[in-house]
């Protein structure tokens, strides 16, 4: 239940498969009058529940870009289009030519609009369908019951999710394949009635065109998930309006290291109203050492959401880079209050500390980084050259073992450097005015390494 919402439908699937199955006689789920009405008022019960405290009715419009619609919104004009998308899942599963990674949804204005009316007599039509094959062919009724009422806790009658998206055909297309089937049941029933000598051979036929063409359309597919490039690139030739799509992309152009196409990318993602890539496209602009831009980006990005602490970290980041430590120490510390197990954030303050000579609570900020986040390898390297400082060698040489063991390359050529000057008795080093000349020199090793953490741009 709390990674498929579908299952909630088990109940409805099993009563169906009874009705259809099971004689009178032997039936437990329909004929228990308590069972049934007890099961309606819980799941209405639940239903409720769920619209209450998880779906924000009120601030419909706010989740209006992440969920692909495009039109006037309101709870009316969503539940009406989910008979249209209804169809477009049925035409993706018939014929997938359509198949993209994120769609966007034209909303219908009213239920007398041509396309939407005929849906929704088209869906009507298909229940009636059901019930009137379920005696003669009962496996076609349930392939039809299966994939309409699996269709249900997505179909946005009530706006939960995003009105189209291919993923959400995974248990509906069960139905979709088991209606293949007694549609084949059927054709052979009457060919061989009619021609018993070429009903094998005219199914056969029949099946391997169906083989054949969804193989084709499989491996056509498969050439769009060679890489997130590929993918996103193909789904703005599908869907032009697909924030998502300038989003992965312009991310994708970030961790190449190319920020001029990261930022062109990302403005094109927040020009269709995707607000959370301000703190991408500000990381870009960091990158690139245009700090007034960045500055201006993650003001926005806090604007929109003033409780995000990534945003208040990313400008602490443009801060220190400019040298204004006190005001990256404020930034770093409003993350922390926002998130209060955000190791970078501990990270960075400490960094910010260090750089105003205030190595006590640098140190205490390292620690609590680490703790944090036992496998933060900067954190564990920053951490080994606080302790330096401090003139604790052999707990120093264990924070920079663990940072050498995450991967972080310099700690390797510091311990080679400290296990060459022995060790030598914590209190003996102790120096409050600074590190020891030895220490000292362990700490220039590492001068020119990276020791600030971004928060790596994400997309939707």
């Amino acid at each position: 239940m709390s990674s498929k919402q579908v299952a909630i439908v088990l109940p409805l699937l099993l009563m169906t498969y009874e009705f259809l199955y099971v004689p009178k006689e032997q039936r437990f789920l329909i004929r228990n009058r308590l069972l049934v009405s007890g099961g309606i008022i819980l799941g209405g019960a639940l239903l409720l529940a769920y619209v209450l405290l998880v779906v924000d009715l009120e601030n419909l419009a706010a989740s209006k870009i992440f969920k692909g619609y495009r039109g006037e919104l309101s709870l009316y004009s969503v539940a009406i289009t989910s008979g249209r998308t209804f169809w477009r899942y049925v035409e993706l599963l018939v014929w997938p030519s359509g198949l993209c990674p994120d769609h966007t949804v034209e909303l219908s204005r009213s239920l007398f609009e041509p396309t939407t009316l005929l849906s929704w007599g088209g869906l009507i039509a298909l229940v009636a369908l059901a019930f009137l094959v379920a005696h003669s062919s009962p496996l076609l009724a349930f392939g039809i019951f299966w994939f309409l009422i699996s269709y249900l806790p997505i179909s946005n009658l009530i706006p939960t999710s995003y009105l189209l998206a291919d993923r959400y055909m995974y248990i509906p297309s069960a139905g979709f394949c088991i209606i293949l089937v007694g549609l084949g049941e059927t054709l052979y029933t009457k060919l061989n009635s009619f021609k018993p000598r070429y009903a094998i051979p005219m199914m056969a036929i029949v099946g391997g065109l169906l083989i054949v063409g969804y193989s084709l359309r499989t491996l056509s597919y498969n050439s769009y998930w060679k890489n997130d490039r590929i993918l996103w690139q193909y789904a703005l030739n599908c869907n032009p309006q697909s924030f998502r799509a300038y989003s992965q992309l312009g991310v994708q152009h970030y961790r190449a290291g190319a920020y001029p196409e990261a930022i062109e990318d990302l403005t094109k993602a927040i020009n269709l109203s995707y607000h959370d890539d301000y703190v991408n496209r500000g990381s870009a602009f960091l990158e690139m050492k245009n700090y007034e831009a960045a500055i201006e980006d993650y003001n926005h990005a806090i604007a929109y959401r003033p409780d995000w602490a990534k945003a208040y970290l990313g400008r602490g980041l443009v801060y220190f880079d400019m040298g204004q430590y006190e005001k990256a120490i404020d930034d770093y510390s409003q993350a922390i209050e926002l998130q209060t197990d955000y190791s970078k954030a501990y990270n960075n303050r400490g960094l910010a500390y260090e750089n105003l000579n205030r190595r006590e609570e640098a140190l205490e900020n390292f620690l609590e980084a680490t703790r944090l986040d036992p496998d933060n390898g900067a954190a564990h390297n920053n951490l080994g050259r606080a302790l330096v400082y401090a003139g604790r060698l052999k707990e120093a040489i264990q924070s920079y073992e663990r940072a050498k063991q995450l991967g972080v390359t310099q700690a390797t050529k510091i311990l080679k450097f400290l296990n060459n000057q022995g060790l030598p008795s914590d209190k003996k080093h102790m120096n409050p005015s600074g590190p020891p000349p030895a220490h000292k020199e362990a700490e220039n090793l590492e001068s020119s390494m990276p020791r600030v953490e971004r928060d790596m741009p994400r997309s939707p």
